[in-house]
């Protein structure tokens, strides 16, 4: 028999409308988040700028750096200079891998091969990990000096070397380089930057106003011996001859030219290739075989024969000197650059071979991974790949059919629907937000987790947990705004309906028009 309404209760489930609405809304923001959205994402550039991972970075630089020049003796070690370099390029990088029901869902329907299908679309795609990681420090390195704060980090990481020979072979503690506020290293940059006003030739009066500096930054616990102090002032002066000698025609003398010529002249850049620092992190001990390429083998390979680089097969000596002929001027020293442009250059990261660098390296960090998915047998799963799109539709499905519920009974005389089904289950994505929140602040209290944690990898893993997210909270949050809407708007109205129909003008209903929320 058909029921018939009062005006009051008419006027109820008129109250109901918006709430079905509301819940047609978050229905569909749940069902979208949840499809396209990330279900777990790894933002790689985070990763590499968490302090924990830049400090294992840094150990493995000055590592590597230490081994590429330990046949080289420097009153002034410039190494620093370029380890900043290179943590300047990593904490700019951009990459992640993205894990998502429509990336999954595509792989289900695609033909071919399915695990090349999911690295590709993890890793080595035009938007994946791989391909976005080295186009960005590829990039960075080139762009390195195009702004004004890229210049300062290096400017200043020089200056500090000068700073640092000064008391090295003193029997300090080691923790006289917390003294070096950024404030006060920038303020040593600002001395060094003097030299560009001197006419005479003479900078002892600048280099004494450096050494004066760092003296009162270190204090009267690490006093500067006049050997030192002399040594220094020499240095200096050697480097601003040496800087005038090689300026090229329009320019000047500035913490530019003196940069690039300390380092330069000091230093054998061929022993300092980016890309094969770059290249070990990334890559491992084994990233030179899988690989990665120094200075040297860039140019052979474009085709190009650069200066100072010896070709046995074109008639040189080994040592690179022509048969019969005098050893060319570059082989007697260091390649002086008074720019940063070609520094970049005989650092092996020229424009020219920008493009051809980033498919080397590509390559290495290509092969890194196709062999720890391959040892490690993460291959054998990835055909599984796909079904995390049917998994996530389990969590799809009661949204759909709660959106499909609310959006009919809008137009229904009746205006309520159960949404139990949604309730029951669909608080289950949102775990994975909790579980990466939460993980970081229960693990250090817990002991197998602590030592976890905090393990040999334990920076390396804090840093992962650091760079991880998810968007089911977007699911989340619209299953607790559904509770809200339920427990606060929609239940009271259905109270007051059934309250009102207990009263006895209004005749017997049948049970499907006394459905719950």
């Amino acid at each position: 028999m058909a029921k018939l309404l009062s005006e009051r209760e008419k006027k109820l489930q008129r109250l109901l409308i918006p709430v079905n609405m509301i819940v047609c809304i978050l229905c569909i923001v749940a069902m979208l988040s949840l499809f396209f959205m990330p279900i777990f994402k790894l933002d790689a550039g985070k990763v590499l700028r968490d302090k924990g991972v830049m400090e294992f970075t840094d150990e493995k630089i000055d590592a590597l750096l230490e081994e590429q020049l330990k046949d080289q003796e420097q009153k002034v070690d410039f190494s620093p200079v370029v380890a900043r370099m290179v943590k300047n390029v990593l904490g700019g990088a951009e990459g992640e891998i993205s894990v998502s029901a429509f990336a999954s869902f595509k792989v289900l329907i695609g033909s071919g091969n399915k695990a090349e299908m999911v690295m590709d679309d993890l890793f080595f795609g035009d938007d994946a990990l791989v391909t976005r990681l080295i186009n960005s420090i590829v990039d960075n390195v080139v762009n390195l000096f195009e702004t004004d704060e890229g210049k300062r980090v290096i400017e200043d990481a020089a200056v500090l070397a000068f700073a640092n020979a000064l008391y090295k072979d003193m029997d300090t503690d080691g923790s006289q380089s917390e003294k070096f506020t950024d404030e006060k290293v920038q303020g040593l940059t600002e001395i060094i930057r003097g030299l560009s006003d001197v006419t005479d030739g003479n900078v002892g009066e600048v280099a004494n106003r450096f050494v004066d500096e760092v003296a009162v930054i270190l204090g009267d616990d690490v006093p500067i011996s006049q050997d030192n102090r002399q040594a220094i002032v020499d240095e200096i002066q050697d480097i601003y001859d040496t800087t005038v000698e090689n300026l090229k025609d329009g320019e000047t003398v500035s913490v530019e030219s003196i940069l690039c010529v300390a380092v330069s002249d000091k230093m054998d850049l061929s022993k300092l290739n980016l890309e094969d620092l770059i290249g070990n992190i990334f890559g491992g001990e084994n990233s030179e075989e899988q690989g990665s390429v120094n200075a040297s083998a860039v140019v052979g390979e474009t085709g190009g024969e650069e200066e100072g680089i010896p070709d046995e097969g074109n008639g040189e000596n080994g040592d690179g000197t022509p048969d019969g002929g005098e050893t060319p001027p570059e082989a007697q020293g260091n390649k002086i650059v008074t720019n940063y442009n070609d520094l970049l250059a005989e650092l092996g990261f020229g424009e020219e071979e920008k493009e051809d660098l980033k498919g080397k390296l590509k390559t290495a960090l290509s092969d890194e991974v196709s062999k720890y998915v391959t040892e490690n047998g993460v291959d054998e799963y990835m055909g599984y790949y796909g079904y995390i799109c049917l998994g996530m539709l389990a969590f799809i499905a009661p949204w759909f059919i709660l959106f499909l519920f609310s959006f009919f009974h809008m137009f229904a005389k009746n205006k309520r629907f159960t949404m139990w089904y949604v309730k029951l289950i669909c608080w289950i994505p949102a775990v994975i937000w909790l579980a990466l929140t939460l993980f970081p602040v229960i693990a250090p209290k817990v002991g197998v987790l602590n030592d976890f944690w905090n393990g040999e990898n334990g920076r390396i893993i804090q840093g992962v947990f650091n760079g991880a997210g998810t968007f089911t909270w977007i699911s989340g949050l619209c299953y607790v705004l559904l509770w809200l809407v339920s427990i606060f708007w929609a239940f009271p109205i259905k109270h007051k309906i059934r309250k009102e129909r207990k009263q006895p003008e209004v005749r017997d209903a049948t049970d499907d028009d006394f459905e719950d929320f």
